[in-house]
């Protein structure tokens, strides 16, 4: 596993990296890394599709600064995966751990602080919403996660105490996913649906 000078891999089941406090602009010395990348990898190029003719795709570490309420979440900013498709838009590619209001597949504005990308507003939605699990053991979290890939979401395990994040893409119904969450729900695991994007659909007639 290839690690940056000065970075310290805190577990290595999980996307905790501690950095220098100087690499942010923020004086955040400690960030998490989202689902999908080795952590501590270096931005890179994804193969092309097989159509001659697509570019490759240059991959990105997009920050995002938390909110701090009531000691939560427990670090001060997240970095998510993300596609660079113009100087100053990303397509979000990672399942964001603890940012709210952002998925799969979202595009965002960014800009480069001199050390790396940090993410702005979100131009345009992907329609794909975002679930985040917590419990407090794997036992817990083992029959929910076969459970909704079986229902065709997108899960990522990981981090202490134990969760989930899940792409609820828009082929995949959200309620499907939240029924399996609600009925699982229980003193020692918990859910909260960090971002929604699918529509509510009229009941039929």
């Amino acid at each position: 596993m290839y690690l940056p000078a000065g970075v310290l891999l805190l577990n290595p089941s999980s996307n905790l990296v501690v950095r220098p406090a100087e690499e942010f602009c923020m004086s955040m010395s400690i960030d998490v890394r989202s689902a999908d990348r080795t952590p501590g990898t270096p931005a890179r190029l994804v193969a092309p599709s097989p159509c001659p003719v697509a570019a490759p795709e240059t991959v990105v570490d997009v920050l995002f600064p938390l909110v701090d309420e009531e000691e939560w979440p427990p670090y001060p900013a997240e970095t998510i995966d993300a596609v660079l498709i113009a100087h100053d838009l990303a397509e979000i590619r990672g399942i964001p751990w603890f940012v709210t209001e952002v998925s799969c597949g979202d595009i965002v504005q960014v800009r480069h602080d001199g050390i790396g990308y940090v993410g702005g507003g979100i131009v345009s939605r992907s329609g794909h919403s975002t679930v985040h699990v917590m419990a407090t053991s794997e036992a817990d979290l083992a029959p929910i996660v076969r459970t909704l890939d079986a229902l065709g979401a997108r899960v990522a395990s990981g981090l202490t105490p134990p969760m989930l994040t899940v792409d609820v893409p828009e082929s995949c119904s959200l309620d499907g996913v939240l029924a399996v969450l609600t009925a699982a729900e229980s003193m020692t695991c918990a859910y909260t649906v960090a971002s929604r994007q699918h529509r509510t659909r009229a009941p039929r007639d």
